[in-house]
C-alpha cells in the first residue's frame, strides 16, 4: 500500500497529465472496485460522463479529482463541488494510456 509520500507523487504526476481533460466515457469492469458508489457501475459510468478535470487535491492516502461539467450537463460549467474520490488501494497505480490501448488483467476501471 503506498504511504503519503508516494500518494503525493501520483497526484502531481496525474494533475500534470490530465488538468484539463475531459472523460468522454468510463467502463466499470469489477464491480468491487465502485462498492461504496450509490447507484454502483451504471451510475459512476453515467455521472463521469463529459466531466473536466479541473484539479487534483490529496487527502490523506486519498486522491481527490474535482469536476465542472459542459452547460446542459451536470453542472453549470462552473465548478460543480462534485470529485472522483479515488484510494490507490494495494497497487498505488493509476495508469495513463491511449484510447485501444491492451490494458493489464487487473485494471478495474478504464476511462
Amino acid at each position: 500500500m503506498p504511504e503519503l509520500p508516494e500518494v503525493e507523487v501520483v497526484r502531481r504526476g496525474l494533475a500534470e497529465h490530465i488538468t484539463g481533460a475531459t472523460i468522454v466515457g468510463t467502463e466499470v469492469l469489477h464491480p468491487r472496485a465502485v462498492r461504496g458508489q450509490p447507484g454502483g457501475a451504471a451510475a459512476l459510468e453515467a455521472g463521469l460522463e463529459d466531466a473536466r478535470i479541473t484539479a487534483l487535491r490529496r487527502r490523506g492516502k486519498y486522491l481527490w479529482i474535482d469536476l465542472e461539467y459542459p452547460r446542459g450537463g451536470q453542472g453549470s460549467g462552473q465548478s460543480s463541488g462534485r470529485c472522483l474520490l479515488v484510494h490507490l488501494g494495494m497497487s498505488g497505480q493509476m495508469l495513463l494510456g491511449e484510447p485501444g490501448q491492451v490494458t493489464p488483467p487487473q485494471l478495474r476501471i478504464p476511462s
